[in-house]
């Protein structure tokens, strides 16, 4: 759900890059980069995560973090 959401996201806004990791192969790298729970989205040394995470709030959060609209 989550994923479905952000890719209608990154199509609404071109400026928006996804970057997609799987943790389960680099479970230490995620760790050092501050993710302790999927999904999770990062950007600019800021986390969103949660076990739902709607469109509104990954877009709110991306709003706060710099994304222009």
């Amino acid at each position: 759900m989550a994923k479905k959401a952000l890719y209608e996201l990154a199509h609404t806004y071109p400026e928006l890059t996804i970057d997609e990791r799987e943790i389960t192969t680099a479970p230490l790298s995620a760790w050092r980069e501050g993710i302790r729970m999927i999904p999770a989205l990062k950007c600019k040394g800021q986390i969103l995560s949660g076990i739902l995470l709607n469109r509104q709030a990954m877009l709110d959060f991306l709003k706060k973090a710099g994304l222009k609209t």
